[in-house]
């Protein structure tokens, strides 16, 4: 195998997980807006929400900005990354994955899947 191709499936890769972020996150909405929001006790109902909302939100914050800088012209120089902001996201996503163990079935393995992808990858910025 050569090197090219390698790197090619590690960044295919890597942008496969980052988008299934909010592909599980919708897939957790659909399963709680059709089974579950009648089953679960109103105050669970809430919290599933809360949980991907959060997820949601920390994943936009994280990937948006990124995307911004990816599209800007070479000429526009645009700083994203803080540790502060970084934390911020970070946090969100741990709240949001931790209250995902509101919900039942599919739609709790939905939300915990899109808050660990999301720990892991805002994690491993962090660290760098």
């Amino acid at each position: 195998m050569s090197q090219e191709w390698i790197s090619n499936a590690a960044i295919f890769g890597i942008y496969a997980a980052i988008f299934a972020v909010p592909c599980l996150v919708l897939l957790g909405f659909i399963g709680l807006a059709r089974r579950l929001r009648h089953e679960l006790p109103r105050w669970r109902s809430v919290a599933g929400l809360v949980s991907l909302a959060l997820v949601l939100l920390s994943w936009l914050f994280f990937a948006g900005p990124h995307v911004l800088v990816m599209l800007a012209p070479a000429d526009v120089h645009l700083r994203v990354d803080s540790d502060r902001s970084r934390q911020a996201v970070f946090s969100t996503a741990l709240a949001g994955t931790l209250m995902a163990m509101a919900l039942k079935r599919a739609p709790r393995i939905y939300a915990l899947l899109a808050g660990i992808l999301e720990i892991v990858f805002l994690a491993s910025v962090i660290v760098d």
